[in-house]
């Protein structure tokens, strides 16, 4: 990250004021309520929880993976396993 730029920024109201208006957009339009939200097109939103991230080799596919269920399975509106015991 570069501070002095996100010094800078923190102190810009049109930035805070475009930040407001994205997240009104996402929360009122897309139904966005928490993130990592992925959004495909034809405003396919999707919110995805992961125990881990992919290893660097199985990254793109399972992008690809959840982009097609997203966009071809609309019907499909949650997949949910229990969490790991630990």
């Amino acid at each position: 990250m570069e501070m002095a730029q996100f010094q800078k920024d923190l102190g810009d109201r049109q930035l805070l004021v475009r930040l407001a208006e994205d997240h009104t957009f996402a929360v009122e339009t897309l139904g966005v309520f928490g993130t990592p939200t992925l959004v495909f097109p034809e405003r396919r939103a999707v919110f995805l929880k992961m125990s881990s991230p992919p290893l660097a080799e199985e990254s793109l596919s399972v992008f690809a993976e959840v982009q097609q269920l997203a966009e071809r399975r609309h019907y499909i509106l949650e997949i949910k396993r229990p969490a790991p015991q630990t």
